[in-house]
């Protein structure tokens, strides 16, 4: 959603934080593909082209960047996740390691999390109707950074 504001260095490193991710529980599933898919389009990166940095190196390249840019990575991730609907233990401690090494408060991942349970399917859905008010969600995402 918000990835188009990365620069060349912050998109190659989380091209590679999302296939950590994906790769954390040894299963990737259907739509964890899928939306890999997505965020690699969205990013500008063709996966024939996908260059794999250590952890180390992706962590190094977001501390050199502002806060807004760590909490859309942390963001988007999370989304990464959730959208399988399962939220295993390895991938539980993979985002709470990432959080830690880019600063992500404690309230901001609650807040996150709670954004991506509301708003099922949001990396599908801009706008959806909840007792007849329309919610855009890219705006509602766009408060919490």
């Amino acid at each position: 959603m918000f990835l188009k504001e990365f620069n060349t260095n912050e998109k190659r490193a989380f091209a590679n934080l999302i296939y950590m991710l994906a790769d954390v529980d040894k299963v990737i599933a259907r739509n964890e593909k899928k939306l890999i898919k997505e965020y690699l389009n969205e990013l500008e990166i063709k996966e024939e082209n996908f260059s794999k940095m250590t952890y180390a190196e992706v962590v190094y390249n977001f501390k050199q960047s502002s806060d807004r840019i760590k909490k859309i990575a942390y963001f988007e991730l999370l989304g990464l996740a959730l959208v399988d609907g399962n939220y295993e233990e390895q991938e539980i401690d993979y985002l709470d390691k990432v959080a830690n090494d880019l600063g992500i408060t404690r309230a901001k991942k609650i807040a996150f999390a709670n954004f991506f349970y509301n708003f099922k399917n949001i990396h599908k859905v801009s706008v959806i109707k909840t007792e007849g008010k329309e919610i855009n969600l890219e705006a509602e995402a766009e408060k919490l950074f």
